[in-house]
């Protein structure tokens, strides 16, 4: 008899929830940086153990929207958590305590849902003080379970596989057993670029820039990629070529690399920068979930 468990990861940004499902999924299938706000799908990751099929639902970090995509982005990431049977509620180690995840939890608290409480990197601290901390957050929800891991290191992220496999519920499969994520290959390839970009440039200029994949061709030895980088202004887009072009030819190289190792197979990626001003529909569009 086949089984299911949806599993929600929700918390402010930058919490690790993008490393901790590529983590349980065993593959890449949401883009890491060290920026907050990267995430700005709800991105699924999908595992296969036996005749267990677990979906990860990685969601957009919660924080006081401002603008109109930030507002999307937390409204998504509140909306996932009705998809799953399981709600982890994640939070660094580090500010466990602070102004920002104590808001949170009270507003958590405040749905009536059941959650459970994930304490990521846990690496950092000391264990009396981890234990402490989980104890205070106890205290300002009601979680029904706790589990301690780091995701960069993968400790104790196999409790938390364990667990969701117990608490998988009969009923069909909702994707293919060789499926790791249910975003389309084109999704994928841009996302790889998205993230190049934010490893490669700084302040203000990743969270205004949309990429999007505007035409893919398979051939017999090669998949043929072209790649739109759409910016605000001018400026942004001298940035993103850099001097001579070099910048644009970095983010290139890298985001190939990887594709390729996505595709197994030789890829030839065309990146070209546009400027376009980021209306609403263009951000909408973007942060479709899939």
């Amino acid at each position: 008899m086949q089984k299911t468990n949806w599993v929600a990861f929700v918390g402010l940004p930058n919490v690790g929830k993008s490393t901790l499902v590529n983590q349980l999924v065993g593959e890449k299938v949401s883009i890491v940086t060290p920026k907050a706000q990267t995430t700005r799908h709800s991105l699924k990751g999908i595992k296969v153990e036996g005749d267990t099929q677990l979906i990860f639902i990685d969601t957009p970090g919660i924080f006081e929207a401002r603008t109109a995509v930030e507002k999307l982005m937390v409204k998504l990431a509140w909306r996932k958590m009705g998809e799953a049977n399981e709600i982890c509620v994640m939070v660094d180690s580090k500010k466990a305590l602070d102004k920002r995840t104590r808001q949170l939890l009270s507003q958590l608290d405040q749905k009536k849902l059941v959650y459970n409480l994930v304490i990521n990197k846990i690496d950092k601290i000391s264990k009396p003080e981890l234990l402490s901390i989980a104890t205070e957050l106890n205290k300002l929800c009601h979680f029904k379970n706790t589990f301690m891991i780091s995701a960069l290191k993968n400790s104790g992220v196999d409790v938390l596989f364990k667990y969701f496999m117990k608490t998988a519920k009969e009923g069909p499969w909702f994707f293919a057993k060789d499926e790791i994520t249910n975003a389309p290959l084109y999704f994928m390839a841009a996302e790889i670029v998205r993230e190049k970009i934010f490893f490669n440039t700084h302040q203000e200029l990743p969270y205004n820039t949309c990429v999007e994949t505007m035409h893919w061709e398979e051939k017999e030895n090669i998949t043929v990629i072209n790649v739109s980088l759409i910016v605000k202004n001018i400026s942004h887009k001298k940035i993103i070529i850099g001097k001579q072009g070099a910048l644009l030819k970095k983010i290139g190289t890298h985001s190939r690399k990887e594709i390729e190792k996505l595709l197994e197979k030789k890829v030839f990626l065309s990146l070209h920068v546009k400027v376009s001003p980021l209306d609403n529909h263009r951000a909408a569009k973007n942060l479709s979930s899939y």
